[in-house]
């Protein structure tokens, strides 16, 4: 989540972009947007009944619940065809109620200035767009790494592993080229993962020493067979995941000394034949760490889904699941999801996975996860669809 003063300064950028449409539309009304019209409201609500059960050598635990698993609010002005200013307001609850970070706030607050239709909204819009295929993006937004398999869809309901290993939120800067067909991308960003900074004992507090030194690039090959994409970025310490994993003992103290930066690497694959859609995608940290709970361990994780949509209503899907050299997570999982769309905007789905673990690092034995799905999609109820999680990725 961003501080206070940003979130001023994001919300002040959107409000100054709906000015310059607004004062465009009075300048020529004829052929520029008004206000209105150059916005966008997109995000979701997603409200999820699930049933966890946990086999452990100590005996089974069992959970239910009922609640609001995430729900995202984001706004786009667009008062130029080569510009797009998006602000994305997240709440994100765990079963029990209640947020396990921060109440509903800013998530992302980002520009993109674009030649290309590929990187913008209202693509169908912009099509006849002339300009060069070149993009720059800046704001705070989801690097772009090991997100093209997202979650929150019908494909799968609870958050595959190579996301959970790789997500990064971080401030940064983009520079892309995206014609058709191919899409290679660059960029630097200031992360708060440890980097080895020598003898300073970790604390749980942000970097002060922050600099902007970590790095991003992106290749993607995309047509008629399919899509694939390799990822790469300096520092996978960076992961919201493995900031709190990275530098800490099993029981969650400090390390006497921090690690150094791990490069990470993604890849992406997906193809589709009728109906039917395969994609995959693997995450991995290129070295093994030295300190604390990974020490000795390189985590990588990989994930696999078979999808069969019919109908324009249905979908159903085949997961499987595998983590490698990673402590305190399911070695395997496999399952299915089962979904529709009810209406424009309202859709629902049921999962079910069953996960195993590693004996060696963990006391857990198996996992059973049933889940339901209410999703709204505030988009395609209310405009043209804004997808506010995946808006930062390709």
């Amino acid at each position: 989540m961003i501080n206070t003063p940003n979130k001023g300064k994001a919300l002040g950028l959107l409000l100054l972009a709906g000015l310059l449409a607004g004062g465009e539309a009075q300048a020529d009304p004829e052929e520029r947007p008004d206000f209105l019209s150059s916005m966008e409201i997109g995000g979701h609500l997603h409200t999820l009944a699930t049933y966890h059960e946990t086999e452990a050598a100590g005996g089974t635990e069992e959970v239910s619940d009922i609640f609001v698993n995430s729900l995202e609010v984001g706004l786009a002005a667009s008062p130029y065809r080569f510009l797009d200013a998006n602000v994305v307001w997240l709440l994100e609850e765990a079963p029990g109620g209640g947020s396990p970070g921060q109440p509903f706030a800013v998530d992302q607050a980002f520009v993109t200035l674009s030649g290309t239709p590929h990187m913008l909204k209202r693509r169908e819009n912009r099509r006849d767009m002339a300009g060069p295929p070149w993009y720059l993006q800046a704001g705070k937004f989801y690097i772009p790494f090991a997100t093209d398999l997202n979650y929150h869809t019908f494909d799968v309901v609870s958050e595959p592993p190579t996301l959970v290993l790789g997500e990064t939120l971080e401030s940064g800067v983009r520079l892309g080229y995206y014609p058709d067909g191919i899409h290679v991308f660059g960029g630097v960003f200031g992360g708060r993962g440890q980097e080895g900074a020598a003898d300073r004992i970790p604390s749980d507090e942000p970097d002060q020493d922050e600099k902007l030194n970590d790095f991003f690039a992106g290749l993607s090959l995309q047509g008629g067979p399919g899509k694939v994409a390799v990822r790469w970025m300096s520092n996978l310490n960076n992961s919201i995941t493995l900031q709190d994993e990275v530098g800490h003992q099993a029981d969650g103290d400090p390390t006497a000394r921090t690690e150094d930066a791990n490069p990470g690497l993604a890849v992406y694959v997906r193809t589709r034949a009728g109906p039917v859609t395969l994609q995959g995608a693997y995450v991995s940290a290129q070295n093994e760490y030295e300190q604390g709970l990974l020490a000795g361990h390189r985590p990588r994780a990989a994930t696999g889904e078979l999808t069969y949509r019919f109908d324009g209503i249905w979908e159903a899907t085949a997961v499987y699941q595998h983590t490698g050299d990673w402590p305190g997570h399911a070695r395997r999982g496999i399952g299915a999801v089962v979904g529709a769309r009810l209406a424009p905007g309202l859709s629902v789905a049921a999962e079910y996975l069953e996960r195993s673990h590693h004996r060696a690092h963990s006391s857990i034995r198996g996992e059973r996860l049933a889940s339901l799905l209410l999703d709204v999609e505030f988009g395609e109820m209310f405009g043209p669809l804004v997808r506010t999680r995946a808006s930062a990725f390709e």
